[in-house]
């Protein structure tokens, strides 16, 4: 009685840690789906930070150009 008594008791502590386990790897795939979404706003984010600093170089570039073409003009 005191076997199968034991016994018992190690079979449901034994499945307890199965199921942590269980949920410990449903968590780690949790954890891996969101690092994997960061990593993916983290990369469209500086791809928008890229474009966005091009285009306002591109205008600062030409405001510079304009303010030198219209000194010249008024020289003229």
């Amino acid at each position: 009685m005191i076997d199968e008594s034991l016994y018992y008791q190690v079979t449901q502590r034994f499945e307890e840690f199965l199921q942590v386990i269980l949920k410990i790897n449903k968590m780690e795939e949790q954890i891996n789906n969101s690092i994997y979404g960061v990593r993916f706003f983290r990369r469209f984010n500086q791809e928008l930070q890229h474009k966005f600093s091009n285009k306002v170089k591109t205008v600062l570039k030409l405001k510079r150009r304009k303010i030198h073409i219209e000194k010249t003009l008024a020289l003229v």
